[in-house]
């Protein structure tokens, strides 16, 4: 994702970074045509193909900056993140090891970069739900096919990014890596794009299954089969509502949303699955009549037209393929540009392809930017 800073700075130099075709500024890009320039051109790896995730967790700390303030976070998060820790222990040894090493090549408490991931979490579920019918601050489109493809678009406001987009790719693992964890990516047999349910779909959780979103994201990237992704859920749980989709290299796929006491998993059809920021119900209880279509989905990141576009791509392309997915993350309403001031927009997108063992990273917008491929092998 990209920094913030070179946006603002970007646009104060050049007048045609956010300029529409005509001349226009940001807000007047057409919804089905915007346009802009990329920032970022090309993806950030950190190629550690000698090492085990476990062993990489000096050079992801020596080559990545991390935002070490942990203001603001609370007594509460502090304690569900020691229980994360104790089962992280249990679950995903190997990456508790890549954090322990992080934290002390910057000199910090193990349970304080764990407490700062879930504090993020929280803070999402707080900010929604007390502004349910507003729009979204954090949107994906995630689909997988039945061949062993998975990939999604990742949609934020401009405000929120900080950062380039850097994966690492490691002996086990190829993935998104932010602010010292993961949250997208790939193991040897089991590829996830994970979307936030965007509203408590079940009760927020506090029983001692706990652990971190990113925790949960990285033990199941090490199974060999969907199945075995569902059985994990079963077992712990994220602090708040997620949707995994899921895909391995057998042809299995589903999306499985996670949360408080349930796990409800959608198998999608015979081609494939799609998922983005709501929950079945979400549907009916904002959408009521035709009328409400347009203005509800723009309120809440097009959620209901983002999923209903997957749906259909789904249902009739001839091609279930890399190529056929990217495509689809270029189109109207999946991928997003700005719009009547709207900056809540498509910041990167990816495909993995798990038979093949590679993941295809656009660093930006798809639309604006080529996909860089990152192979195990």
């Amino acid at each position: 994702m990209k920094s913030f800073s070179i946006l603002t700075l970007a646009l104060a130099v050049s007048s045609s970074v956010f300029a529409a075709p005509n001349g226009g500024v940001a807000k007047d890009l057409p919804f089905f045509n915007g346009e802009r320039a990329s920032f970022q051109k090309a993806l950030n790896v950190i190629d550690l193909s000698d090492k085990k995730l476990s062993e990489a967790g000096l050079d992801i700390a020596k080559l990545q900056s991390v935002n070490t303030s942990f203001e603001g976070i609370s007594v509460a998060t502090y304690k569900k993140a020691e229980m994360a820790l104790n089962n992280a222990r249990i679950y995903m040894p190997e990456y508790v090891e890549m954090l322990r090493v992080q934290a002390q090549e910057r000199n910090i408490h193990l349970v304080d970069l764990i407490a700062k991931s879930i504090h993020f979490d929280l803070s999402l579920d707080s900010e929604i739900v007390a502004n349910v019918k507003q729009k979204l601050e954090k949107g994906c489109t995630t689909m997988a096919f039945n061949n062993g493809i998975v990939g999604q678009t990742i949609d934020l406001p401009y405000s929120l990014i900080d950062s380039e987009t850097t994966w690492v790719k490691t002996q086990n693992f190829i993935g998104l890596v932010e602010d010292g964890v993961i949250y997208q990516g790939m193991g040897r047999h089991v590829g996830l794009a994970i979307n936030h349910l965007g509203e408590i779909s079940y009760p927020n959780t506090d029983n001692d299954k706990i652990v971190s979103a990113d925790m949960f994201f990285y033990a199941a990237s090490q199974k060999n089969n969907v199945e075995e992704v569902i059985e994990l859920a079963q077992q712990i749980r994220t602090p708040i509502a997620y949707n995994f989709t899921v895909a391995d290299d057998k042809g299995g796929y589903a999306a499985i949303n996670v949360s408080g006491d349930k796990i409800v998993v959608h198998r999608g059809t015979e081609k494939g699955v799609a998922h983005t920021n709501h929950i079945e119900s979400a549907t009916e209880k904002y959408i009521q009549s035709p009328k409400d279509y347009t203005q509800v989905n723009q309120k809440m990141g097009w959620t209901f037209a983002r999923k209903e576009a997957a749906d259909f791509f789904i249902k009739y392309t001839p091609e279930l393929t890399v190529e056929a997915m990217q495509y689809a993350f270029t189109q109207r309403p999946i991928n997003l540009t700005a719009y009547e001031g709207d900056q809540f927009v498509t910041v990167t997108s990816y495909v993995l392809d798990m038979k093949k063992g590679c993941a295809y990273v656009a660093p930006e917008n798809p639309r604006f930017t080529d996909y860089t491929q990152v192979c195990f092998d």
